[in-house]
């Protein structure tokens, strides 16, 4: 059975955000986008922005393994991509 994250965070992929771009409201549209979709660390995934795809990657979930992001869910975005 896939768990409920308590929480996910993701990093950008090829660039970096503002510490301006990533204030709550920011952070609550880009988990609108994700609710009810499963994830697991070092996965990547995208979503619409003003008719641009935003590419991240699943830096960290709690608990591990794949998870779906609910509405309790806390995500966080990372201000810069993670050095591989």
């Amino acid at each position: 059975m896939l768990e409920d994250a308590d929480k996910i965070i993701f990093a950008p992929k090829h660039y970096r955000f503002s510490a301006e771009t990533l204030d709550e409201l920011f952070i609550a549209f880009v988990k609108k986008k994700f609710i009810d979709m499963s994830f697991e660390k070092g996965e990547n995934t995208s979503f619409q922005l003003f008719g641009q795809a935003v590419p991240l990657e699943v830096v960290d979930t709690v608990p591990s393994g794949r998870v779906k992001v609910t509405e309790k869910t806390e995500v966080e975005i990372l201000r810069e991509p993670i050095e591989e």
